[in-house]
C-alpha cells in the first residue's frame, strides 16, 4: 500500500520576529501540503502558491537555519511556477511578517503567484508603430537565451512553453519598424511607412530613392520589407537598404544588419549582422549600440560577454533608448555583468516604465508587488501592472487578473485583464492560454 505520507510536506508559520523562539508544538499548528516530483531530477518540490494560499504575508521558507531559495533552471532564473525543494522528513519553517495566529484561526486564502520579470523585451525603436502592430498581442515563445531582438523581427520575451521561465527571452513581432523620414532637401518629401497610404505616397517614396535621398532609400526598403503597397521582397529590401548603407546612413546599416541576423533575404549570419550594427553604432546610433549589447549578453555571433554587453547596453541607455535601459535594469537585477543590485535594477526600469517600455512596467510591478528593493506596495505594484496592461502585455494581464482573488484589485480591472488574455489566446498565445487555465483554477478553487 502506498503511503501517502510520502507526498505531504509538513510546515508551520514563524514570525520573523520570532524567529530564534522556539516553534510552537500545539496541536494544529504543522500543517501539510502536498509535493510533486521534479520529471528530470525525480526530487520533490512544492509550489510557492500553495504555501501562499496555506499562510498570509510570506516571506520565506527556512529548513533549520538555512533560507530554502526558488529552484532554478540551468540559466539560474527561477522555474515557473515558482517552487521549492521539499524536505519530507522534516518540517519546514515559513517565515511571515505578522504575529503567526493559532492553528484554528489561520485563514487559507487564494495564492497569488506573480510572474518574475523575464529577460530582455529588445526593441529597434524606439518608433511609432503602425495601427496594425500597435493592436498585435505580443506573444511569448521560448527562445532559450537572448536572441538579438529588433523589434518587429525579434523574439525577445517570453515565459516559456512549460515549467520553466528561461532567460532572456523575446517578443516576436513580424516586422522591424518603420524608419522615421525627416527630409532635408525641399523636394525630399518621403513620409514613413506607417504614413504612406496611397500611391502617390509609395510614388514619391520611390522617386526621391532613385534620386539618393538616404531616408528615402529605407523608406522604400521597409515598404519592399513589409509589404505595404508593393509586393513584399526581402531581396529587394535588402537592395535599399544596401543603398543607403553604402552612403553611411545609420539606419540603412542597422536594417541590414537585422536582415543578417534574422536570415530575411539572406543566409543568417550574426556574425555579418554584428559587423553592421557597429558601423551604425560607431555613429552613435542607440538602437545598434543596444543590438551589440543582445548579441555579447546571449553569445550570438561573438563569445557570451557579460561586461561586454554592459557596456554596449549604457551606451544605447545613456542617450535614452528606453530597451537598453531596461536590459541594464535586468542585469542588475539578475547580477549579470555585475553584482546583483536591486536599487540599480529600478533606477534602470524606471527610466524605461516613464518612456512607456511595457515590460520594465511589469518589472516594476512584480518588484513592488514582492517588496524586492523597495517597500511591499500592492497599489503601486497595480499601477505599474496596469500600465504594462494597456500596451496588451500578457504577463500583466494575469498577474492584475490574479490581484483580484487576493482583493487588491476591482472586478472591473480583473474583467478588463482576463479579457485581454482572452483575446492574446485567441490569436494563439500559448501562454496566455495557460493562464486562462489557472484563472480558472483560482476561480474555482474560491466557490
Amino acid at each position: 500500500m502506498e503511503d501517502d505520507s510520502q507526498k505531504l510536506q509538513a510546515v508551520r508559520a514563524v514570525s520573523k520576529d520570532n524567529l530564534d523562539a522556539a516553534p510552537s508544538s500545539a496541536p494544529g499548528a504543522i500543517v501539510h501540503l502536498e509535493t510533486y516530483e521534479d520529471p528530470d531530477t525525480k526530487k520533490p518540490f512544492i509550489l510557492w502558491g500553495d504555501i501562499e494560499q496555506a499562510f498570509e504575508n510570506v516571506i520565506h521558507v527556512r529548513y533549520k537555519s538555512r533560507i530554502v531559495p526558488y529552484l532554478k533552471g540551468s540559466d539560474f532564473m527561477p522555474l515557473v511556477p515558482n517552487r521549492i525543494a521539499a524536505f519530507p522528513d522534516a518540517v519546514l519553517d515559513v517565515v511571515v511578517r505578522d504575529p503567526v495566529p493559532s492553528a484554528g484561526a489561520a485563514t487559507p486564502k487564494i495564492p497569488l503567484q506573480e510572474t518574475p520579470p523575464v529577460i530582455p523585451q529588445m526593441k529597434e525603436g524606439p518608433t511609432t508603430p503602425t495601427n496594425a502592430a500597435a493592436n498585435t498581442m505580443r506573444r511569448n515563445p521560448q527562445y532559450g537565451l537572448v536572441e538579438v531582438a529588433l523589434e518587429n523581427y525579434n523574439h525577445m520575451e517570453d515565459p516559456a512553453k512549460g515549467p520553466r521561465l528561461r532567460g532572456p527571452q523575446e517578443i516576436p513581432d513580424q516586422t522591424l519598424p518603420p524608419s522615421s523620414i525627416k527630409p532635408n532637401t525641399p523636394n525630399a518629401h518621403a513620409r514613413a511607412p506607417q504614413d504612406s497610404t496611397g500611391n502617390n505616397d509609395i510614388t514619391e517614396i520611390m522617386m526621391n530613392a532613385r534620386l539618393g535621398v538616404t531616408q528615402a532609400q529605407v523608406a522604400l526598403g521597409d515598404l519592399y520589407r513589409l509589404g505595404q503597397g508593393v509586393n513584399q521582397s526581402y531581396q529587394v529590401a535588402m537592395d535599399w537598404y544596401m543603398k543607403a548603407s553604402e552612403q553611411g546612413d545609420p539606419v540603412g546599416q542597422r536594417r541590414v544588419g537585422a536582415l543578417h541576423d534574422q536570415g530575411l533575404g539572406v543566409r543568417q549570419d550574426s556574425k555579418t549582422a554584428l559587423t553592421w550594427f557597429l558601423k551604425a553604432a560607431e555613429q552613435d546610433d542607440a538602437p545598434s549600440q543596444r543590438n551589440i549589447g543582445v548579441l555579447y549578453h546571449s553569445g550570438r555571433g561573438v563569445p557570451k560577454d557579460y561586461s561586454q554587453a554592459m557596456e554596449w547596453y549604457s551606451k544605447a541607455a545613456e542617450q535614452g533608448d528606453a530597451a537598453a535601459q531596461y536590459a541594464l535594469g535586468l542585469m542588475y537585477q539578475c547580477g549579470q555583468g555585475v553584482s546583483a543590485n536591486i536599487s540599480q535594477a529600478l533606477v534602470w526600469y524606471l527610466k524605461a516604465a516613464e518612456q512607456g517600455h511595457g515590460q520594465a512596467q511589469c518589472n516594476l510591478g512584480f518588484l513592488y508587488g514582492n517588496g524586492e528593493g523597495v517597500t511591499q506596495d500592492y497599489d503601486t505594484a497595480l499601477d505599474w501592472y496596469l500600465k504594462a496592461a494597456s500596451q496588451n502585455h500578457v504577463v500583466a494581464f494575469y498577474n492584475i487578473a490574479r490581484y483580484y482573488y487576493r482583493g487588491r484589485c476591482s472586478l472591473q480591472q480583473s474583467t478588463m485583464a482576463t479579457e485581454g488574455l482572452k483575446r492574446a489566446a485567441g490569436k494563439g498565445d500559448p501562454d496566455a492560454a495557460r493562464y486562462l487555465q489557472e484563472l480558472e483554477r483560482l476561480r474555482q478553487a474560491e466557490q
